[in-house]
């Protein structure tokens, strides 16, 4: 079970500029765009979160994420 209001995201920025973004249609919030990213498991660090995260939605497993999250 994850921990309730922790979560991390990864900003994955692209060589021209851009900022990769899932878009997500949801039936309650509507249409809206985030990055990969999601809901710490209980005894993970926020960068540990981003990794999984990001290995989860993207299938990318050799991204160096940095640890510079708040």
């Amino acid at each position: 079970m994850r921990t309730p209001g922790r979560a991390a995201r990864v900003a994955v920025p692209a060589p021209a500029g851009a900022v990769f973004l899932f878009r997500y249609d949801d039936p309650e919030a509507g249409v809206h765009w985030a990055m990969p990213g999601g809901g710490m498991e209980p005894g993970e660090s926020p960068l540990e979160t981003a990794e999984r995260e990001v290995r989860e939605e993207t299938g990318w497993s050799d991204l160096a994420i940095e640890d510079g999250l708040l």
